[in-house]
């Protein structure tokens, strides 16, 4: 025949076709060269979960403290079209403080663009964008965030594939590239408890077509921990998990507001909800510690009765206290008597105490809450407590 088209293929050599080798960037939760799609709510941490990859990457340092990474670092490309200038500076001094690296140690594979004027649409960017690429060797690069490279409607899939297929074909000069994408998630689909990364992705459906790795972060509040899920196109995804954001040294008034302490982000296989939980714990343990230590011997019932707030995160204060070595649970002599707690710290030297915060103003000098059957002593203290 000579129609102007291809022949088929042929099954037999098509069926026996062997699959390439499996290559991860972040094992086993980011696969190379595909398309990576991260989604997320406001304050959801996403640029942060963005840059950590690409210095994780870079450095050859665990991507959330746990996804192993190729040897030796990658090269690894970022464009960040949100924030200052300051601001990402910033960011990428304190991730780096926590994976105990300098920046400076970076500037051979991560490469940072800051709001160059890029967009999906624009051939002649994306050519200049793949000449540097194609220069470096880059391994990944990262683009933050779709609404500032787009153009059209975002939920019109005329409009949104041939953006998405033009960012991805950057890999026809660059092979080894894998690209990345940071989105925004529906406000909608929240609301309705979609679990889907596609359902999450704000707009089209070409979003969900698009990605290889799809990445969706979502968190309750900006005090929570974060949750991923992720889902993988072509092998098992991974479950879902958690990470927690810890800022070392927050911004305050006594340091003029300026945070430049280590920014951890660490994975978790605890859920999001028991990990409010402990953060409720952490809160009041303070507090719980320093009644035992005023009160040794005391039950777990008094502390319950003798510490204002809710149940449940001070009974789990005192069982993290414990497993932290900071309480010791005594058995006592008397037959039907409950165990008694004794803090094995009383100077506060050491362990977990050192790093807990002062208790609050009132607290410290609690007395035992009376037993049933016995009438309160004539504290002020322990009114204080009721």
């Amino acid at each position: 025949m000579n129609a102007p088209f291809p022949a088929p293929l042929s099954l037999n050599a098509l069926v026996g076709e062997k699959a390439p080798a499996v290559s991860w960037l972040a094992s086993p939760l980011v696969p190379a060269g595909g398309n990576v799609l991260i989604v997320g709510y406001p304050k959801c941490c996403k640029t942060f979960f963005a840059l950590d990859l690409a210095i994780s990457l870079a450095s050859s340092t665990p991507f959330l403290g746990r996804y192993e990474v190729p040897d030796d670092g990658i090269p690894v490309g970022l464009v960040c079209m949100e924030g200052q200038r300051w601001q990402i500076g910033r960011r990428i001094r304190r991730l780096c403080k926590s994976h105990g690296i300098s920046p400076r140690s970076l500037e051979e594979k991560l490469k940072i663009w800051y709001r160059p004027p890029l967009l999906f649409s624009d051939e002649k960017a994306l050519t200049g964008l793949a000449e540097y690429a194609e220069f470096w060797a880059l391994q990944m690069l990262i683009v933050d965030a779709w609404a500032y490279v787009s153009t059209g409607k975002s939920d019109n899939a005329d409009d949104v594939t041939p953006q998405l297929t033009a960012f991805s074909n950057l890999r026809e000069r660059v092979p080894q590239l894998t690209t990345g994408l940071v989105h925004h998630a529906r406000k909608e689909s929240h609301k309705k408890g979609a679990d889907r990364v596609t359902d999450l992705t704000r707009g089209s459906s070409a979003f969900g077509a698009w990605y290889d790795c799809g990445i969706a972060l979502s968190r309750k509040d900006e005090n929570s921990p974060v949750k991923v899920r992720a889902e993988l196109r072509d092998y098992d995804s991974p479950s879902p998990f958690s990470f927690t954001v810890e800022d070392e040294v927050p911004g305050s008034a006594d340091n003029d507001w300026q945070a430049d302490g280590k920014l951890i982000l660490t994975a978790t296989d605890k859920t999001p909800d028991k990990l409010r939980q402990e953060e409720k714990a952490k809160a009041v343990m303070p507090v719980v510690r320093s009644f035992i230590e005023a009160n040794p011997h005391c039950t777990k019932r008094q502390v319950r009765e003798g510490v204002p707030g809710d149940n449940k995160p001070k009974d789990l204060a005192v069982q993290m206290l414990i497993e932290w070595g900071e309480i010791e649970e005594k058995g006592s002599d008397k037959r039907f008597h409950s165990a008694q707690l004794v803090v094995k710290n009383p100077d506060g030297a050491g362990g977990a105490a050192s790093v807990l915060p002062a208790p609050s103003k009132g607290f410290g000098a609690s007395v035992l809450p009376p037993r049933r059957g016995e009438a309160p002593a004539p504290s002020p203290t322990m009114n204080s407590l009721r």
